[in-house]
């Protein structure tokens, strides 16, 4: 088992280093350190959340694989923990099937700290959603991989790069994860929307109304290689939205939260988003139609502008298209819960 794994290419978010298997079922499966209230959520809450089971990915229940020791996925694990059989959880792996999957990771909610967490913590988390857009949006960027079709590379933007938009800037930022080097794909825009729309009307149901989802994540991903029918109409483009990491998910009558209602949090998310990919896909319908109209009137020759077309919204300047660099019972150790990996992110 230890050489069958290795870690996860295409993660953009989280502190948590996945792994996934390079034998028996593929890259199918992904595996992450379990924590206990996320493997109760999987569980015991979602087969009773018909309707939220379509956003979630694929629960496949606990392993306890014998944890990696002399590889560079042994990153993973505490060196008092190596060579011991670590439980993880498993899971679909939502890119499995992507030539060049495009991902976007998106911590929702304007809380991020779970019922259960210090003062320090609730302090510090409480601190990094008013300085970033989770205070005013209810969502921020986690992290980014998009293909660039013009060069044939992966764009990577971090969490880091996430905590600097400002709110003022978050339209562009989002705008970036659907420019392809030559243009922003709208098409793909139109089709989150709708799966957007599909979400909030789940969240506010009376079967979720008691849930906080605190520090959830929702994952947008496409496939980055469009071909030749790109904005044709041809083919539909390939494309998933699924929510993630539940590790601090309750129930409002496990923790006593008083207030009713949906998660008005995550709500205020998913509407900030809509109305985001809303905007940019308008602009850049205006932008388009103002330049086609110069054209046809003669006024410019040769060259269009492309500060809003070229590139997503005016972001010519900072756009450079570089790369940064139900399962059987297994015992959960706290101390294993949610182990990071040290650099931050394990390579290939």
């Amino acid at each position: 088992m230890n050489s069958q794994l290795k870690s996860y290419k295409n993660q953009v978010g989280g502190h948590c280093c996945l792994l996934t298997r390079e034998k028996s079922q593929g890259d199918i499966v992904i595996l992450k350190p379990a924590v206990k209230r996320e493997v109760d959520f999987y569980e015991h809450h979602l087969p009773l959340l018909s309707r939220l089971q379509q956003f979630v990915p694929r629960y496949f229940g606990l392993e306890s694989p014998l944890s990696p020791s002399n590889t560079h996925a042994g990153a993973l694990v505490p060196g008092a923990l190596r060579g011991q059989r670590v439980p993880f959880i498993t899971m679909e792996n939502l890119t499995a099937h992507y030539n060049h999957p495009c991902v976007l990771d998106l911590k929702l909610g304007t809380r991020q700290h779970g019922h259960d967490a210090s003062n320090k913590k609730v302090a510090t988390m409480t601190s990094k959603c008013a300085a970033t857009t989770s205070s005013t949006f209810g969502f921020r960027l986690c992290g980014m991989k998009v293909y660039n079709a013009q060069t044939g590379q992966s764009i990577y933007r971090d969490k880091y790069f996430g905590r600097r938009v400002k709110p003022r800037e978050l339209h562009e930022a989002l705008a970036l994860f659907f420019h392809d080097g030559r243009h922003l794909r709208t098409e793909l825009i139109a089709l989150f929307l709708q799966r957007l729309y599909e979400l909030l009307d789940v969240l506010q149901t009376k079967e979720l109304k008691p849930y906080r989802f605190w520090s959830t994540s929702l994952l947008l991903i496409y496939e980055g290689f469009a071909g030749g029918n790109v904005g044709v109409g041809i083919e539909t483009p390939k494309l998933d939205m699924r929510l993630i990491d539940f590790a601090h998910t309750c129930h409002v009558d496990e923790v006593g939260v008083e207030e009713s209602g949906c998660d008005q949090g995550v709500v205020r998310g998913v509407n900030s988003l809509i109305e985001c990919l809303g905007q940019i896909s308008l602009t850049n319908s205006s932008l388009r139609h103002r330049s086609s109209s110069v054209n046809m009137g003669g006024r410019q020759s040769g060259k269009v502008d492309n500060s809003g077309i070229g590139l997503p919204l005016g972001l010519s300047s900072s756009f450079d298209g570089t790369i940064p660099s139900s399962s059987p019972s297994i015992d959960i150790p706290p101390n294993v819960a949610c182990m990071p990996c040290k650099s931050g992110r394990l390579t290939q």
